[in-house]
């Protein structure tokens, strides 16, 4: 597959690769916008330089070339990685417009929508931003209020019965908790923990988490902790 670097999930040579026959389509992560943005920013106002946010036309055209290539899949798998992993919360719900029959997986790795516990703030202010806070849905009050994003992922499995969720993450992740959200590692634990401990006894049937110890951050792609 010319353009799609041959690691671990996207490995059609790898036999532990349970996707390694699949149909796949790869979508980089190159806009910063947990692949929900559309929007120009200029940041120091004179009109150059702009950061261009367009995630969600990334996400839209992936979905639109994969249903074009593969119109009637039985089962799609929609995997995401770090900022990608973010991506699934935001975008996932698309993906049943373009595949409404099919039986729909998320695998969210190193990524569940963890912020800050408390400062629903830390992810409402980006989202806005990205003018993607229309992502969230109005009638899914308890989806930010934590300061964290996972409750948004329930809500999709009260909304879709023929949707399973997947997530892996490590307990300390050295680039979320260090880097992304600036918090101290017991404290990513501690929301991991509960937030994921929220799916896990809600949905027992259709959610499942693999936690590892350690610091690793994702794991479909080979672990970036060095990144």
């Amino acid at each position: 597959m010319e353009g799609v670097p041959p690691v671990d999930i996207l490995n059609p040579e790898l036999k532990a690769n349970p996707t390694r026959d699949w149909n796949a389509v790869y979508v980089p992560y190159c806009d910063g916008s947990f692949f929900a943005g559309d929007v120009e920013i200029d940041d120091n106002l004179n009109g150059k330089g702009k950061r261009i946010h367009r995630g969600l036309a990334n996400l839209t055209g992936a979905f639109e070339v994969a249903a074009f290539h593969v119109p009637s899949p039985r089962r799609v798998l929609l995997a995401g990685s770090s900022g990608g992993a973010y991506g699934l919360l935001l975008g996932g719900p698309l993906l049943r417009h373009y595949f409404p029959e099919a039986e729909l997986y998320l695998m969210a790795d190193s990524g569940i929508g963890l912020a800050r516990t408390a400062d629903a703030e830390y992810i409402t202010l980006p989202l806005e931003e990205f003018k993607a806070k229309d992502f969230v849905p109005a009638e899914c009050e308890d989806c930010i209020v934590s300061g964290h994003l996972t409750p948004l992922l329930g809500w999709m499995l009260d909304q879709d019965p023929g949707l399973r969720v997947g997530m892996y993450s490590s307990w300390y992740d050295g680039i979320l908790a260090a880097v992304f959200l600036q918090i101290p590692w017991s404290d990513f634990a501690d929301a991991l923990k509960t937030q994921s401990d929220a799916l896990a006894e809600g949905y027992p049937d259709r959610f499942r988490r693999f936690i590892t110890d350690g610091t690793q951050h994702t794991a479909l792609i080979g672990d970036a902790s060095g990144v």
